[in-house]
């Protein structure tokens, strides 16, 4: 069972984003996928199979990866955003679910795994007593060979959004845990050009 704190928080993040949502859409697609994932280019160039974008936003990542080839299931707790990636992004390739981590409990319903999984800008809303839970099934979702990206934000505090720290030794050692070993660790500016953000970019991939 959740801690009140936590529950509490996880419904500030939903509130900001449903009634945000369509400020929200308009800024993600400001953005280009090559701008905010260069460190994930040249891990994925040429590939192409299932990929899962969690917390997909405005469906911008989901639809580059379409565009690319990949067979991808975006993902986001939203109602809103969600239905906003789907008016935006129209395409026989994504298949759009409402759901989210720590258990990703529709996803996970499918029996599917992934060659690649995306969380851009997600792990900050997951309370740090259920981050190794959500590791997990990250890891359980991921196929052999397969590829996980984070970008995790710091700097700026904005209580609104419920962010949490990330453990980010815990994220490592639980994936690791599971035959999914880190591969690339990178730090990079915003791409809204906002100072006192950073962005710490992890890739991991399942090996065994």
């Amino acid at each position: 069972m959740c801690p009140p704190e936590a529950v509490a928080s996880t419904a500030t993040a939903e509130r900001y984003y449903e009634e945000r949502s369509e400020i929200l859409l308009r800024k993600y697609e400001q953005v280009a996928f090559e701008a905010v994932h260069a460190d994930l280019l040249g891990l994925i160039g040429g590939r192409t199979g299932n990929a899962l974008d969690v917390g997909c936003g405005s469906g911008r990542d989901a639809a580059w990866l379409a565009g690319q080839g990949w067979r991808v299931t975006a993902v986001d707790a939203s109602a809103a955003m969600l239905a906003g990636a789907r008016r935006i992004h129209r395409s026989l390739r994504i298949r759009w679910i409402r759901d989210g981590l720590p258990k990703l409990e529709k996803v996970a319903s499918l029996g599917a795994t992934y060659d690649l999984v995306l969380l851009s800008a997600v792990w900050m809303h997951i309370p740090k007593d259920r981050q190794a839970e959500a590791a997990a099934t990250v890891a359980r979702l991921t196929g052999q060979g397969g590829i996980v990206n984070l970008t995790i934000r710091s700097g700026a505090s904005e209580p609104e959004r419920g962010f949490h720290d990330t453990d980010v030794e815990l994220l490592g050692a639980t994936l690791a845990g599971h035959g999914v070993l880190a591969v690339n660790d990178v730090t990079d500016s915003d791409s809204f050009d906002r100072e006192e953000v950073v962005w710490r970019k992890l890739t991991f991939r399942r090996v065994g």
